[in-house]
């Protein structure tokens, strides 16, 4: 009987423990996620700053890509 229950509370504890693991790691997750769209907002910004189109958006941006100005370049 006794036996049944130390193995019962070393089960528990050790499903406690991987439980606290799998909330840590979800948590990294969610942290790796918020720094990379910091990240990528800082420098839509910094690209805004400049003139340039944002990345991941579509739209359209300020500036003229290379592309544009050596167009423009050849035309004239």
């Amino acid at each position: 009987m006794r036996t049944k229950r130390i193995k019962s509370a070393i089960k528990e504890e050790e499903e406690e423990e991987e439980e606290e693991e799998e909330e840590e790691e979800e948590e990294e997750e969610e942290e790796d996620e918020e720094e990379e769209e910091e990240e990528e907002e800082e420098q839509n910004r910094r690209e805004i700053e400049k003139g340039g189109e944002i990345k991941g958006r579509g739209g359209k941006g300020g500036g003229k890509d290379e592309e544009e100005e050596e167009e423009e370049g050849e035309k004239e």
